[in-house]
């Protein structure tokens, strides 16, 4: 079975670009990851740092 690379990489910005919902990357990865930072939503802050790029309108997020 092949893996896909930008989920294993936790990409989510990627993932974000290719049309994953943001909520429910954020939320996925918020369970996963927040025990990882020191700082209070340290996660949230990094996942907004990094999808800072894109701009409205943002990738077609429909389903």
């Amino acid at each position: 079975m092949d893996r896909d690379p930008e989920l294993i990489g936790h990409d989510y910005p990627t993932l974000f670009g290719m049309g994953a919902h943001p909520f429910l990357t954020l939320t996925l990865f918020i369970a996963m990851f927040e025990r990882s930072y020191e700082e209070p939503l340290g996660f949230q802050l990094e996942y907004a740092r990094r999808l800072s790029h894109y701009e409205l309108p943002y990738p077609d997020i429909a389903t």
